[in-house]
């Protein structure tokens, strides 16, 4: 068995096993129903002989006592069996689903924000949902026909041993010759399903990039090249899928040929046997009647074998989601973040993404508790970046991070953001209410508080005036409103969630004018008593920070306030603001 099954078999045993008793007595139906077919097919033989025996009608009826008992009982065991598991199952089989899907996104939420950069997320969502989907149909084939099917196979072994051994050995060498094969060409199809599932889920990822990205279509007139990137596509699903077919033709066609041998052999042997007098009349209907039925089962267990090996592969193919590693993780010793002074130290840091050029080399800046800086410089010159280290979304290489003293590695993930608000450029929202966006930066806000924070994010009467209000839906990543909108609901979070320490990422450069003046003295008043980090390319909205940091290609080339970096002559700061149109 191989590392990854045993990784797969036991992430889906960590998830069932609170539920464990259940799943015994859900499994025994199957079991029990099955072990009662070749039964009911002895009964049946005796009653056949029975009746052969007693060539009139005068038999006595106390001479089918047996093969009646046999019936009944049989009957009756098989539907307590499976009453007891459609029982048990719903009220275990959810919660088994629920748990693997938990643990599944439990597990990728955790993963650093690159691995959200470099990953489509509509593969991602579909590997997500995939596991518990595909779990499931294995488990309902091994439970409705695996067990079944291999109980019935064995026990019907055993039935023709009984009768004689010749049928016996007959049946043993089908089993020899027939479940190698099945198990060599099932082994290829767990591979070429794999490879197919694969293909379907970079599929499905380019299909939801595109339709998350309709406006861009749409825009740039390219529905020709979405459809064009989509069918390249499902061109390699429809290879993958023509392999995995080719496979299962090959599998059906030695299962024909084997049927055919094996039921003439056998019906042979019966009349010979019978000619010579070695068997019943009962025993001839019995060998023929399971002899069909087992071939019937052992090839339904061909197809439930091939389901089972690529549903396996789709499986596999999900779970190759475990197979990254979490880049950015708490250490053990990790504490809660207590700031009692929101002071900011990146000292002597160096970072570059991937073993490129370094965005950072020895980098220090040192920022006050309460002191508002200003982040200016030209694309690329490591403003996000810097951010972006500050709140762990990536590590640094080299150097330390510090807030109020505190390094940011050394503390948990989750109270470092909780400590921090960020006001982003382009302010994606969740397909929900408003209310519930607005709140998702303080998820226990009262409703004072919420209406509070729209009125200084000059929100309120935009909602108020809408037909649902704050239970109006904002659509699918906030589609519905404008960008301006978008961008005063971020606000508004940050006003509800009053952390510490605030970025603003350009937090006013969707807005117009008018709503920006508005905007900006609801900021001034945000960030009076916070440590405030601005990136901004609007320089004018840096006039009233208490510094100012020119970046260039990680460095710092300039600093001061505003005032003083406009009187230097040729600085870089003075030439961009004059660029902008600006007067001293």
């Amino acid at each position: 068995m191989s590392t990854h099954t045993k990784q797969i078999l036991s992430f889906l045993w960590q998830s069932a096993r609170p539920y464990k008793w259940h799943l015994l007595l859900v499994l025994q139906a199957p079991l029990v129903g099955s072990c009662f077919v070749p039964v009911t097919q002895y009964a049946t033989k005796l009653t056949i002989d029975i009746l052969v025996a007693h060539a009139s009608t005068s038999f006595i009826f106390s001479d089918l006592t047996i093969p009646i008992i046999l019936f009944i009982v049989g009957q009756v065991l098989t539907e307590v069996s499976w009453s007891i598991s459609n029982l048990v199952s719903y009220k275990s089989i959810v919660f088994i689903k629920a748990n693997i899907t938990t643990r599944v996104y439990s597990y990728v939420i955790d993963h650093s924000y690159k691995f959200f950069q470099e990953n489509y997320s509509g593969t991602i969502s579909a590997k997500v949902n995939n596991i518990q989907v595909v779990a499931n149909k294995i488990f309902d084939n091994i439970k409705y026909n695996l067990i079944n099917r291999l109980t019935i196979l064995i026990s019907t072994a055993i039935l023709f041993y009984i009768v004689s051994k010749e049928f016996f050995i007959i049946v043993l060498v089908f089993y020899a010759i027939f479940f190698p094969v099945v198990y060599h060409l099932s082994k290829v199809l767990h591979s070429l399903s794999q490879d197919y599932t694969s293909n379907i889920q970079k599929t499905s990822g380019l299909i939801v990039d595109s339709i998350s990205n309709i406006f861009s279509v749409f825009m740039f007139a390219n529905k020709f090249r979405e459809k064009t990137s989509i069918q390249q596509g499902l061109t390699g699903v429809s290879s993958s899928e023509q392999r995995m077919l080719r496979y299962e033709f090959y599998l059906h066609l030695f299962i024909g040929i084997t049927y055919l041998a094996v039921s003439i052999g056998v019906l042979w042997l019966l009349i010979y046997f019978r000619q010579l007098g070695k068997i019943t009349i009962g025993d001839f209907a019995l060998v023929l009647g399971a002899l069909f039925h087992m071939l019937e089962v052992a090839f339904s267990l061909v197809t439930d074998i091939t389901n089972i090996v690529k549903d396996w592969g789709e499986l596999r193919e999900s779970f190759n989601i475990f197979d990254k590693k979490h880049e950015i993780r708490d250490i053990a010793a990790a504490k809660d973040i207590v700031i009692t002074k929101p002071a900011i130290v990146f000292n002597n840091i160096s970072f570059n993404y991937d073993q490129n050029i370094a965005v950072f080399n020895k980098f220090s800046l040192n920022i006050k508790a309460g002191e508002k800086v200003g982040l200016v410089g030209l694309s690329g010159a490591g403003k996000s970046t810097l951010v972006s280290l500050l709140l762990r979304y990536f590590k640094v290489n080299n150097g330390e991070i510090l807030i109020d003293k505190q390094n940011v590695n050394n503390i948990t993930e989750n109270s470092l953001r909780k400590n921090i608000t960020v006001v982003p450029q382009d302010t994606v929202l969740f397909h929900r209410s408003i209310k519930e966006n607005i709140m998702y930066g303080k998820l226990d806000a009262t409703e004072a508080e919420l209406i509070l924070a729209s009125k200084q994010a000059y929100l309120y009467d935009f909602i108020k005036d809408l037909p649902k209000g704050f239970d109006t839906i904002a659509g699918e990543r906030g589609l519905k409103l404008s960008g301006g909108q978008r961008q005063r609901i971020a606000i508004a979070r940050a006003f509800l969630k009053d952390a510490p320490i605030l970025i603003l990422d350009e937090a006013t450069s969707n807005l117009d004018s008018k709503t920006e003046q508005d905007i900006q003295i609801s900021i001034a008043e945000l960030i009076e008593d916070k440590t405030v980090i601005a990136i901004a390319h609007r320089l004018s909205t840096l006039k009233n920070m208490d510094r100012i940091i020119v970046l260039d290609k990680g460095m710092i080339i300039e600093e001061g306030s505003h005032a003083e970096l406009i009187q230097r002559s040729n600085g870089r700061y003075k030439e961009l603001f004059e660029l902008q149109g600006n007067i001293k």
